[in-house]
């Protein structure tokens, strides 16, 4: 948590010059994701796989490409409870980190909302590499649009309070080795509130 707090107290504290180009954001938010897995059929059982609500890290670096629209390179790290449901009941398999890396379009549209759209991919990371994460981790690739309400603070400190949705398929190599060939449409909601600064 101490390089995400510095970094936040370098983007607020520093003074911003006059023509800002480049951008950055740091923010904290949620991440709801569905299902990993949704009644699947493996060994004659019947499985399914969820998360919590995970904790967010946002980082992001914007760059103009057109008067009032830009470039954003977006990272972002959660961290959420992992649950399973078979024929035995609801198990705890502890934790499952995500880092998702989208590259987006941002331009405006009316009181103070900006939208964004890109893609990017969602690498996954459990806390033990056991059950469908025996055989590894998998990246996938994803799409993503979202909203952001932006309300400037100072000349060159911009506060972002923003919503977005993500879409990428969800299968693990032990999954298809295990009989499952489908791969799961995982939809993730993501609200964050982050302070952006010019340079």
């Amino acid at each position: 948590m101490r390089l995400p707090l510095l970094a936040l107290l370098t983007v607020v504290v520093v003074p911003a010059p006059a023509a800002a180009q480049v951008t950055a954001r740091v923010g904290a938010g949620v991440t709801r994701a569905g299902a990993l897995i949704s009644d699947a059929i493996l060994y004659d059982d019947v499985v399914s796989l969820t998360t919590g609500i995970a904790p967010t890290l946002s980082v992001a670096i914007g760059y103009p490409i057109a008067p009032r629209y830009q470039l954003l390179l977006d990272g972002r790290l959660a961290s959420a409870s992992l649950r399973s449901t078979d024929h035995a009941g609801e198990r705890d398999l502890g934790s499952l980190r995500t880092l998702a890396v989208s590259v987006l379009a941002v331009g405006p549209l009316t009181h103070g909302l900006r939208f964004q759209a890109g893609g990017g991919f969602i690498r996954y990371s459990p806390s033990e590499p056991s059950g469908v994460f025996a055989d590894g981790s998998p990246t996938k690739p994803m799409i993503t649009a979202g909203v952001a309400w932006v309300r400037p603070l100072r000349p060159g400190l911009d506060l972002h309070v923003g919503g977005r949705w993500d879409l990428h398929e969800f299968t693990t190599s032990t999954l298809r080795q295990r009989g499952w060939s489908l791969a799961q449409r995982v939809h993730r909601v993501a609200i964050t509130v982050s302070v952006e600064r010019g340079f």
